[in-house]
């Protein structure tokens, strides 16, 4: 499975590596190889002294372990000139000879490149990504990774080529507690929490809606956003924090019960009552399987039966999205439920899906219909809807009697990770010789700082990812937490599986994993052998990833 997805940030010069010379390595932040020295207080590592202090964090091992000699990889980070050891991870047996540096390549010859004082041998077999090898020279901003062989050079396996440092974004998550619009009634800048203060370019997209065609005129005090920003620099910029990129709204809510009253506007906002709930609508809000002509909740007479889809505010009333009249199913009003194949899609010249069918239904889309992902927050993009893909779908009959999508949820195949980050870019990191893609829905759990983003990944981590694939072959991680396990696993459908002298080899992820005779392979109680192993089972691999990206396989449990 190709994934092709380019590393596009640079990443923190000065990574130190295992390596026999040891030159001045001033100004590094990340450092790995044997403990030359320690203290109570400092460790040192290749030359660079880091302090020890309360807050130091241990992966792998205790401070008891500490000892000369004793592979680790120390994170640091710089407070007034001192180098502060942030974490201290003890390297494991299995990777003692795996070599990765970052930063610029500082000496070249025809078979040699030496990054951050480690001299790796570039050979044939190196896999080269961003450019080829005549783009490596002095001074450009690579990401080695390579292995020791027994006369002590290291052979370049992969060396990733990094683009120009762009200024990273920022994540918040927030309850909108100011407004600002211009005379034609957009919103031009909003506060959250009282404090953090952001503008926007432009009319922006506001996903999170429930899919509906809604913008950022929509955003109301007492909202939960969660925003994507481009920060402004601490020294010349307006004032404001940031400028938006994108908006997401947090939090849904679906209310089932009949209108009680139409309430009297608040503002620019109207609101019914249903089951006690005051609900407020505005003009992105939209009624279905409503009597023809009726387009606004508030034309709903008091007694209407409906389920309301909305987002919550921070003062126990709510916004709705849709208001969907409840009836028979099939009837006019009534919601229908249906899964399959997608086939027929038609579009218009923007790329909007206009109609699909399935089996014997054709289905029409209008600028409410939700497209979604099963397994993830963000939407689906109509550019990527396409002949063939599975969806469950919901949807009404409209007057006419043509049956209108309400929500399309594709379903995508999703894999389970679990290894340790070679790479990490602005919304991109590797693991497993994959890259994956983090995007503003994916979840972070179990990390130290909330919320958490990318910029919480180092490479070295051992981490847990849940990702889906895209229809072009990309990874989008939709949740990623630490793992503290010591092994390497992938989980999901075996994609394909071909015989071996030994055993088998599957490919499960994109992975590729090695079975052999020595493999425990269960189902439940009973033993299987890897010639048990078959395209479409799903299986949970766990093992070694070695040096030739491959999963050397222990263990196999066979859903």
């Amino acid at each position: 499975m190709a994934h092709k997805t380019i590393l596009r940030t640079c990443l923190a010069l000065g990574i130190l590596v295992t390596a026999c010379a040891v030159p001045s390595l001033a100004g590094a932040n990340n450092v790995t190889g044997p403990i030359q020295a320690f203290t109570d207080t400092s460790i040192t590592v290749r030359g660079v002294t880091f302090t020890l202090t309360e807050a130091t964090k241990y992966k792998g091992g205790t401070k008891a372990d500490l000892a000369v000699d004793v592979e680790v990889r120390v994170r640091g980070k710089s407070e007034g000139g001192d180098l502060i050891a942030a974490e201290v991870k003890f390297i494991k047996e299995k990777n003692k000879n795996k070599i990765t540096a970052m930063g610029e390549i500082t000496e070249k010859t025809a078979t040699t490149i030496t990054v951050g004082g480690t001299v790796f041998t570039v050979t044939e077999a190196t896999k080269i990504k961003g450019g080829t090898v005549d783009d490596l020279a002095v001074g450009v901003e690579v990401v080695v990774t390579g292995r020791k062989k027994a006369d002590g050079s290291i052979l370049a396996k992969m060396i990733k080529i990094v683009k120009e440092k762009k200024q990273k974004r920022k994540k918040i998550t927030g309850v909108i507690t100011e407004v600002v619009k211009d005379a034609a009634e957009n919103v031009t800048r909003i506060t959250l929490d009282d404090e953090t203060i952001l503008d926007l370019p432009g009319i922006m997209v506001l996903h999170g809606r429930h899919g509906l065609a809604a913008t950022t005129n929509s955003l109301v005090e007492g909202m939960t956003v969660r925003v994507v920003y481009d920060p402004y620099p601490d020294d010349n910029g307006p004032d404001a924090d940031g400028e938006a990129t994108k908006f997401l709204v947090r939090g849904r809510k679906n209310i089932k019960g009949t209108i009680e009253a139409i309430a009297a506007p608040d503002v620019d906002l109207f609101n019914i009552v249903v089951n006690s709930n005051t609900i407020y609508y505005d003009d992105f809000t939209v009624v279905i399987g409503a009597n023809q002509g009726v387009e606004d909740p508030g034309d709903l007479p008091a007694g209407t039966p409906v389920k309301v889809l909305c987002n919550p505010l921070d003062d126990g009333t709510f916004l709705a999205n849709k208001v969907i009249v409840v009836g028979a199913e099939g009837q006019k009003g009534g919601v229908i439920g249906d899964q399959g194949v997608v086939s027929g899609v038609t579009k218009d010249g923007l790329g909007n899906v206009l109609s699909f069918d399935i089996d014997t239904v054709t289905y029409l889309v209008d600028g409410d219909t939700e497209f979604k992902v099963m397994g993830y927050e963000g939407p689906f993009p109509a550019e990527d809807f396409e002949d063939g893909l599975h969806v469950v779908v919901k949807a009404h009959k409209n007057a006419d009697g043509d049956v209108v999508a309400i929500v399309v949820k594709v379903i995508l195949p999703i894999f389970k990770y679990c290894g340790e980050i070679t790479a990490v870019g602005a919304d991109t990191f590797d693991m497993l010789g994959l890259t994956f893609n983090v995007t503003a829905w994916t979840e972070f759990s179990g990390f130290t700082t909330a919320p958490a983003d990318i910029s919480d990944l180092a490479v070295g981590d051992q981490v847990k990812v849940k990702a889906i694939v895209w229809p072009d072959d990309t990874l989008i991680a939709s949740e990623i937490e630490p793992c503290d396990e010591d092994e390497d696993r992938v989980s999901g459908v075996i994609e394909s599986a071909t015989p071996t002298a030994d055993g088998v080899e599957l490919v499960v992820g994109g992975v590729t994993v090695n079975v052999t005779g020595d493999t425990k392979i269960t189902k439940k109680s009973t033993m299987l052998t890897p010639a048990d192993l078959i395209a479409g089972m799903t299986i949970n691999a766990i093992g070694t990833f070695d040096a030739s990206d491959i999963l050397q396989a222990d263990r196999i449990q066979v859903q």
